[in-house]
């Protein structure tokens, strides 16, 4: 399950740049763009220390710019929701380039 955060921009519309996620193990992840900097990391450890469900997130986060949209069930596996979500929301994605040096 995903809920999405919207914020209100300067001339008043809603955009998505960030989510919270249930784990394959139950916990939630905030997942955020880079315009979040530290503050999107912040959120992530008090949502997780919180035990918060995703209906209990505006507890958690809130603001006057800010609003959840409803949890809602994704028809996708974890890994493929994440890849997905992160794409909606430009979020960053960890790419590994691993190089073979010669010995």
């Amino acid at each position: 399950r995903v809920r999405k955060l919207e914020q209100r921009d300067e001339q008043g519309r809603w955009f998505s740049d960030a989510y919270a996620i249930e784990t394959p193990d139950g916990t939630i992840e905030f997942r955020y763009s880079l315009a979040w900097e530290y503050l999107g990391g912040r959120y992530n450890q008090i949502i997780q220390r919180s035990g918060r469900t995703l209906e209990e997130l505006e507890e958690v986060v809130r603001g006057s710019d800010l609003r959840w949209r409803s949890p809602r069930t994704l028809p996708l596996d974890y890994q493929e929701a994440v890849a997905r979500l992160d794409r909606e929301c430009c979020v960053p994605r960890l790419v590994r380039n691993v190089r073979r040096i010669a010995a």
